[in-house]
């Protein structure tokens, strides 16, 4: 990230990180608030292996099945019995 920034300010990867005297010797980086590595601080971030795997248990849930007929589209009215009438045999 550092020489990143320094090739912005200057188009080489080192100045950027050196203090100058025309900034009261301090560098770009240091001018820019960018805070050094070693003062970076550690987080600490909590697993969620546990939750993914607690949501992941399925259940044996079997979706129940419904067919449903809207009456304004349907002529006549609809039977839930099956035709067993062979258009042939009529």
């Amino acid at each position: 990230m550092l020489r990143g920034l320094s090739c912005y300010y200057s188009g080489n990867p080192e100045t950027g990180t050196k203090p100058e005297s025309d900034f009261n010797n301090t560098s770009y980086i240091q001018r820019i608030g960018f805070n050094p590595p070693d003062n970076k601080k550690n987080w600490v971030v909590p697993s969620v292996k546990d939750a993914i795997r607690k949501e992941n248990v399925t259940q044996s849930i079997k979706p129940k099945e419904v067919t449903v007929y809207p009456q304004y589209a349907m002529r006549g009215t609809v039977l839930d019995e099956k035709e067993t009438n062979d258009v042939k045999t009529q």
